[in-house]
């Protein structure tokens, strides 16, 4: 089971959104939320100038919907959360696209996996899987992906994603950088870095994502920086 664990590269989704009417106040940001897994509870802290998308309000119901349809059956989303700022003028109409993001997933197939310590074995196999067939992978899913998002919208269209490396993270784990162009029907479009990394959280597999998008000038060494504190911090709050 654990090999089947380490060779599974994930779902690599993708979050070009339109405007809908909404408040701009986005609230005080939690701290950290509680998930369960099969049974076990962990716990996702609130990333550094981020905002949970709340399913009440109904610009965010409309991406979590999507991002739920589009992973339906093989990943879940545990949590998903967007820049404060950024979140605030998106639900206002002042931003037409919401390109970057932070999302946090488990593998469906997996879930009432325990891994056992040590993990360092279990990082180094699912990295040097990666490293070999990391756009192989991507290529097995990014088809389903698409055709999910497709069938939701008729506005968005997404390339077919990139693996443009496999960085060392951690000591022990890897991130890995993916980058993907998204078109909307009203021509604008932009080219969007994803960055993942395995993070074991109790036992349990977890993908840490970070989205940006690479037309505003987001570089990938930040993307990178940023997620190696996000993945220190939540691994850090699970005791792992």
């Amino acid at each position: 089971m654990a090999k089947r664990i380490l060779t599974t590269g994930g779902v690599l989704t993708v979050l070009l959104v339109w405007t809908m009417a909404a408040s701009s106040v986005v609230e005080a940001r939690p701290a950290a939320v509680s998930v369960q897994i099969a049974g076990t509870s962990l716990t996702l802290p609130t990333p550094d100038a981020h905002c949970p998308l709340e399913r009440e309000k109904p610009s965010d119901a409309r991406v979590l919907s999507m991002v739920e349809g589009a992973l339906a059956g093989q990943n879940r989303l545990l949590g998903i959360y967007a820049p404060c700022d950024a979140l605030g003028d998106w639900r206002s109409g002042k931003r037409a696209l919401l390109g970057q993001m932070v999302q946090f997933q488990s593998i469906v197939s997996i879930a009432k996996v325990t891994i056992p310590k040590p993990y360092a074995r279990q990082y180094a196999s699912f990295c040097s899987n990666m490293r070999k067939r990391g756009q192989e992978i991507a290529d097995e899913v990014s088809p389903e992906i698409s055709r999910r998002i497709a069938k939701m919208t008729e506005t968005i269209r997404v390339s077919e994603p990139k693996v443009i490396g496999v960085r060392k993270s951690g000591g022990v784990s890897c991130i890995v950088l993916v980058a993907q162009k998204i078109a909307a029907e009203d021509g604008s479009a932009l080219v969007q870095l994803v960055a993942y990394r395995p993070l074991i959280l109790k036992g349990k597999f977890v993908f840490a994502y970070v989205f940006r998008d690479l037309d505003n000038g987001a570089g990938v060494k930040p993307a990178i920086s940023e997620l190696e504190a996000i993945a220190d911090a939540t691994i850090a709050a699970n005791g792992t």
